[in-house]
């Protein structure tokens, strides 16, 4: 079935099924939730950025808040860097064997 399906173009007719059409429109939808949100953080971090640059003491306290959150932000990336580097195995090198332990004999049923 032909149909014209709504896309960032409009122009492009395009064969689809019911479970495609309805795949298609989760999809859409959220990727705009997600573009939404990107712009409306985006929006917010701008207001606050300039907040910080007035010369008060909200402004103050907001731009040591700001310099706070990035300085936290830098050492998280750090640290998880750090662990993504020590969890990475290194080529060449087989995985340590374990021996198990020796399993200990069930109980006996006694009445």
């Amino acid at each position: 079935m032909m149909t014209q399906m709504p896309n960032d173009e409009d122009t492009i007719p395009v064969v689809t099924g019911a479970k495609t059409r309805g795949r298609r429109r989760w999809a859409r939808t959220a990727r705009e939730v997600l573009d939404s949100t990107r712009r409306a953080a985006e929006d917010g971090l701008g207001a606050v950025k300039t907040r910080a640059r007035s010369d008060d003491r909200v402004g103050e306290a907001t731009y040591r808040a700001l310099d706070l959150a990035s300085t936290g932000l830098d050492a998280a990336g750090r640290a998880l860097r750090q662990l993504g580097d020590a969890t990475r195995p290194v080529r060449g090198n087989p995985p340590a064997t374990t021996t198990r332990a020796p399993k200990s004999p069930r109980p006996s049923k006694t009445a």
